[in-house]
């Protein structure tokens, strides 16, 4: 008798290829059977305890912050650091505070600044603080030192004929 090749190209009985595969997975399917039965029917006191891990929860102390009117209000002024006569609100001074951090003046430690004077509790505590680093407040803008003065008053010259 002559076997054809089936025409996937393989040799052989597929059949008998088939109930092979069958058998080797009915008896894996019989010992996963097996371990669930005995798993199941294992007494709960030799059983391992499953252990939850509960998400530790830390108690920080809750921050009240008090209300701070000085940083909102333009009508609450603070007064120049090196005794000058001009006088700034708060948001104002953050602006110019900002401005010289992002042109990169290095004449004092304005990020720093910003900070103290954003955690600050009271208006008299942003006034120490403008104190201590002798902030220089001018007609448009914060300075730490003083500003030269270019120029004054331009003399005309007249030419001679």
């Amino acid at each position: 008798m002559r076997h054809y090749k089936n025409r996937r190209g393989g040799d052989g009985d597929i059949d008998q290829d088939i109930k092979n595969i069958e058998m080797k997975l009915n008896q894996i399917q019989d010992s996963v059977d097996k371990l669930k039965e005995k798993y199941n029917n294992t007494p709960s006191s030799i059983e391992e305890p499953v252990i939850k891990e509960e998400p530790v929860i830390k108690e920080e102390p809750i921050q009240v912050t008090a209300p701070k009117p000085w940083q909102e209000d333009k009508n609450i002024k603070f007064k120049d650091g090196q005794g000058g006569r001009v006088t700034l609100s708060f948001p104002r001074i953050m602006l110019l505070l900002s401005n010289n951090v992002t042109q990169g003046n290095a004449n004092k430690p304005w990020t720093e600044i910003k900070m103290k004077l954003l955690d600050a509790t009271s208006t008299q505590e942003v006034q120490n603080i403008i104190n201590q680093y002798k902030i220089r407040f001018s007609a448009n803008s914060i300075g730490g030192t003083r500003k030269k003065r270019y120029g004054g008053k331009r003399r005309r010259t007249y030419k001679k004929y």
